[in-house]
């Protein structure tokens, strides 16, 4: 079995982080979303409460939301929690793949695989950040988007 990087175009699929990018309202800051958890299995709030942050965040912090990722957990995890209660890491991200076409929202909502298909958290927010924080930086650079539009920010949302 091959073995994947924590994050690759395999793992995380960022063409709509540049696909958004590309239609962005101009002086708004660029803000990615990330929800997870075991997703055991995920369910129709999960994918309201992703769209209700988003509306949230555009309409009264007025930034734009490019793209949202929902990260099923490792099933280490999941089996600790759940023990024989648990849905194969595989068939959970094939059910949230499913539930976001559902909604109809993939054209900003995506899975991101590379925690279900690891065997550990390893510092995944942070690998994620990387990964599409470089990929948004190459795809700047292509693009010529200037990469300070881009920052961190810690929005807590009671």
């Amino acid at each position: 079995m091959k073995k994947l990087k924590m994050h690759s175009e395999t793992t995380t699929d960022v063409s709509i982080v540049h696909e958004n990018l590309s239609k962005r309202k101009a002086n708004k800051e660029n803000v990615v979303l990330i929800k997870t958890g075991a997703l055991n299995p995920i369910h129709r709030s999960h994918i309201a409460n992703m769209i209700k942050v988003k509306q949230y965040l555009e309409e009264v912090y007025d930034l734009n939301v490019v793209a949202g990722y929902i990260s099923p957990t490792h099933d280490q995890y999941v089996q600790g929690k759940l023990g024989k209660h648990l849905i194969p890491s595989q068939h959970r991200i094939q059910m949230c793949q499913r539930a976001i076409q559902e909604e109809n929202q993939q054209h900003w909502l995506a899975v991101d695989q590379a925690e279900a298909l690891g065997r550990t958290l390893h510092s995944h927010i942070s690998s994620f950040l990387c990964f599409v924080f470089s990929s948004f930086v190459y795809f700047s650079k292509k693009c010529d988007i200037q990469s300070s539009t881009v920052s961190q920010r810690e929005i807590s949302i009671g």
